[in-house]
């Protein structure tokens, strides 16, 4: 009886062993994957915000080229001095569908809006972003994502 007992208490004490040896192992596993898998992620996060950025940087570039364009035409220049609204609207819509533009405005150096193609009853307002007409007017050109209706731009 005794000899059982011994042979029982071996077993249990070698399966709890091999219990704590396994939990154990796989303890540090899953703390090794967990740690694997940030790294993984932060990377991919990173390499991503470098892409996002760099498209961003490229997008900038084409409609500010874009702007430039369109300010040194003649004809639009001409309907802004007769404030010729729906010319300088029809021109905003052509321009910024040829651009991929989603919404063009043209602002005055006062803050007011003389034409939008997204919103119409905005004209003769105050623009939302006075900030970026002031960065313009001192560097030349101003970029920056706004949050206007709800969508970004």
């Amino acid at each position: 009886m005794q000899s059982t007992s011994l042979g029982a208490r071996i077993v249990i004490f070698f399966v709890t062993l091999l219990v704590l040896v396994q939990g154990l192992a796989a303890f540090l596993v899953i703390r090794a994957n967990a740690q694997v898998a940030r790294q993984t992620i932060a990377q991919a996060l990173e390499q991503g915000e470098r892409i996002f950025q760099r498209i961003l940087a490229q997008n900038q570039l084409r409609l500010e080229q874009g702007a430039a364009i369109l300010s040194a035409d003649f004809a639009f220049r001409q309907a802004i001095a007769t404030n010729n609204t729906a010319t300088i609207l029809d021109v905003l819509r052509n321009h910024g569908g040829r651009l991929g533009a989603n919404v063009m405005m043209l602002v005055s150096l006062d803050n007011e809006v003389r034409a939008d193609t997204g919103d119409e009853s905005r004209t003769g307002k105050a623009f939302a972003f006075p900030s970026l007409v002031a960065q313009a007017a001192a560097s030349g050109k101003a970029s920056s994502i706004v949050v206007l209706d709800h969508r970004l731009y």
